[in-house]
């Protein structure tokens, strides 16, 4: 196989008024490579993905599994391509009734915040009409019971692995064309690791440049359906994820930035995968009972990724890394995330991980205000909850290592008369205690609670 054809001709796509085409995927089972294939008017897209090579032939019945997977696969990651165009119509393979609702909300709120940032609109139309009702019985398939769990190097991933750890359950990590941080991560964990190769077609890239819409995507969406894949080439019956309870709260009026993080798609993903994919698979986050805030102070618990740790969105940029650090100090990410661990770790500890104290510089108080509910909307990141961060600025207010700072002695007392101080204790007691609502299995149950204690 391979990669796709040269650049031709290409000029900004206004708006088309044909189909987006998703092609079947081609897979070849020898290598583990496939090839996503999409078109749109006069442009075609080839995506190549390396699953890697099977460690033993597969069958004709994890095959017809695996090609079910891989149809959806496509038409998830498609939705990179889709935007650049937003075709009014989508033609891809017959769909049965509950696939085709998923991966209707799938693109229509995996692409809310695309939307409403371009100022764009949906077509009137659905754009995954039901051939049929129902689909043919999903099949078990024998896979050995161990799990793949999601890296992305930040903290809510570590936390999952060094819970796990502490219990003797037997893992292998997964990443997605990992960025140096996570492969620090991966490597001062000890774990074994498979890193996964997902190819974009450069033309996207350039038609961005010359100005096609572009903008946020469900990526933890896409990512699960290609764990999904790899799990069933490879051999494990459980994917794992971190997605926290405070990613359910949407980010401007309805439109969640973190949707594909939230309950309500792990919950849809699961009926997926139960109903059409292989009920033989287990889907499920891990941190989903906790807060940002109690994630934080169990990441306290372990120093020796606080040098190569990072979540902010630069690190991991794929055409503009950042250079010789791993957080920017200036984007929404590392504000939160500074706060976060402020309001569980000394100063000492805190600042060498950014290289300054994000508190205590004026210039972040309008970003401040907006996490904290004081100024705007929440910002359009994986960031706490509004009263979260709220809480945690008010509580820090109460602690002499940070009290002094620029940004909390200026908006304790704003925080105190919008708020008032019950409600700030309130919410940040509420922030500590595990939430009743989550899907982790049995077996892993105590694994969490254990770590929590």
């Amino acid at each position: 196989m391979t990669h796709p054809t040269q650049m031709r001709n290409v000029t900004h796509p206004a708006p088309q008024s044909g189909s987006f085409i998703i092609d079947s995927p081609v897979f070849t089972p020898e290598t583990g490579e496939a090839i996503f294939s999409y078109r749109c008017g006069s442009y075609h897209f080839q995506e190549k993905l390396e699953f890697g090579i099977p460690s033993e032939p597969l069958s004709a019945a994890r095959l017809k599994i695996i090609e079910c997977a891989l149809r959806f696969a496509a038409v998830a990651a498609g939705i990179s391509y889709f935007k650049a165009f937003m075709s009014p119509h989508i033609e891809t393979e017959d769909m049965d009734e509950t696939t085709s609702l998923f991966f209707e909300k799938f693109y229509r709120k995996g692409l809310g915040e695309f939307i409403t940032r371009n100022k764009l609109k949906f077509s009137d139309h659905d754009y995954f009409k039901p051939a049929r009702t129902s689909s043919p019985i999903p099949s078990s398939v024998a896979l050995t019971s161990q799990a793949l769990v999601l890296i992305g190097g930040g903290k809510d991933s570590l936390v999952t692995i060094e819970a796990l750890q502490q219990q003797k359950h037997v893992f292998t990590l997964f990443a997605v064309n990992p960025a140096p941080p996570i492969l620090d991560c991966i490597q001062l964990s000890g774990l074994p690791a498979h890193l996964f190769k997902r190819h974009i077609d450069p033309q996207l890239f350039t038609l961005n440049d010359q100005g096609a819409p572009n903008g946020h995507v469900p990526v933890t969406g896409i990512i699960s359906f290609l764990a999904i894949v790899t799990a069933l080439i490879h051999d494990f019956d459980t994917i794992i994820l971190s997605n926290e309870r405070s990613a359910d709260e949407p980010t401007f009026e309805d439109v969640n930035h973190q949707y594909s993080k939230s309950f309500e798609f792990e919950t849809d993903m699961q009926n997926l995968i139960r109903q059409v994919i292989s009920p033989s698979i287990s889907y499920f986050s891990f941190l989903r009972p906790l807060s940002e805030l109690h994630i934080t102070q169990l990441f306290a618990k372990e120093k020796k990724y606080d040098s190569v740790f990072t979540s902010c969105n630069k690190a991991y940029s794929l055409r503009q890394p950042l250079r010789d650090k791993k957080w920017c100090g200036e984007c929404p990410k590392c504000q939160f995330v500074f706060l976060s661990l402020a309001t569980t770790l000394a100063p000492a500890r805190v600042m060498p991980i950014f290289g300054s104290s994000l508190l205590d510089d004026p210039e972040n108080l309008t970003a401040y205000r907006h996490l904290t509910g004081l100024a705007g909307h929440k910002p359009w990141e994986c960031v706490g909850e509004i009263l979260e961060s709220a809480s945690a600025l008010y509580t820090l207010s109460l602690n002499p290592d940070w009290a002094q700072m620029t940004v909390v002695k200026t908006l304790a007392p704003e925080l105190i008369a919008f708020y008032g101080e019950t409600q700030l204790q309130k919410a940040y007691k509420d922030a500590l205690s595990p939430a009743l609502r989550h899907a982790i299995p049995e077996r892993y149950r105590k694994a969490l609670y254990d770590y929590v204690q």
